[in-house]
């Protein structure tokens, strides 16, 4: 399984990110090999379609979890298509809410 959650830098210690399509890095975690892919959200200085834009860039990557603080209407509407679960971020860095999400404590957006 490939979770993908936002950053503001380009580590799983770096800083979370408080949005998604504008999100600086996607770090994607992969449960089987147990590491990381840091992607730039090539998509965070669009005028318009940020968040579908960045959708498609997690679907390219065959993500099956979303960990996020905020996902507009249409950004939702692209990876509700998909199968992509979407959950509420929390901690203070994407490692935190990985660890969270393994915990089964955060919950669904």
């Amino acid at each position: 399984m490939k979770i993908c959650l936002c950053g503001q830098g380009n580590s799983p210690q770096a800083p979370i990110s408080p949005v998604f399509g504008r999100c600086l890095f996607f770090l994607t975690y992969d449960d089987q090999t147990k590491t990381y892919r840091i992607l730039e959200n090539t998509s965070k200085n669009e005028a318009h379609g940020a968040g579908t834009n960045a959708a498609q860039i997690i679907i390219n990557e065959n993500v099956d979890i979303l960990i996020t603080n905020a996902l507009g209407p249409n950004a939702k509407l692209v990876l509700d298509q998909c199968n992509i679960q979407v959950f509420k971020q929390n901690g203070e860095t994407p490692q935190d809410a990985l660890s969270l999400y393994q915990a089964g404590k955060l919950e669904k957006l």
